[in-house]
């Protein structure tokens, strides 16, 4: 089962900004002194980049696609935020 966020469609963007959040609120939560809380976080957000790479990247292009309808017909913007996401994140 992937887990990733899913509105319709998949979307890269949507999934990218996700990851970031799941490595802030895990940073928080080990700045808080909550360190096993904070290693949950990290570990769910391994899980959502590991899916991300499967579902978005194309190995064709060497680039990130934007999304894949609910029909599974990939389309491919060449979002750079999709791009710039993946090289900070």
């Amino acid at each position: 089962m992937a887990f990733s966020v899913s509105s319709g469609w998949k979307n890269a963007l949507v999934n990218g900004q996700a990851y970031k959040s799941l490595l802030g609120v895990a940073k928080m939560m080990e700045d808080a002194g909550d360190t096993p809380l904070g290693d949950v976080y990290r570990a769910k957000a391994v899980r959502l980049r590991v899916e991300y790479n499967k579902l978005f990247f194309d190995k064709d292009k060497i680039r990130y696609i934007w999304c894949i309808g609910q029909d599974g017909k990939r389309h491919d913007y060449v979002n750079p935020l999709i791009q710039e996401n993946a090289v900070l994140f």
